[in-house]
């Protein structure tokens, strides 16, 4: 009986935590992202063009353009 409580607690303990607590590696791999600038990012490679104005050098990535974040499924990755 003390064993099954036991095991309730920690399993209601380890619900109520904090998302990084329960997984750790969500934590490591960055925050919800829907572009590069998401990610801290001042200018992203868009239409082969660094940041909005077209006297900007052309790029074929992101990282052309002095970025070193990258967005991959909504996640925000170090490049």
């Amino acid at each position: 009986m003390h064993l099954k409580v036991c095991f309730l607690i920690l399993v209601l303990l380890g619900f109520f935590a904090p998302i990084e607590a329960r997984a750790p590696f969500l934590k490591r791999w960055g925050s919800f992202c829907r572009s590069e600038s998401d990610c801290g990012c001042d200018q992203v490679c868009e239409n082969n063009v660094c940041g909005s104005n077209p006297a900007h050098f052309y790029c074929n990535t992101h990282k052309d353009c002095y970025c070193n974040k990258a967005c991959l499924n909504n996640m925000c990755f170090t490049a």
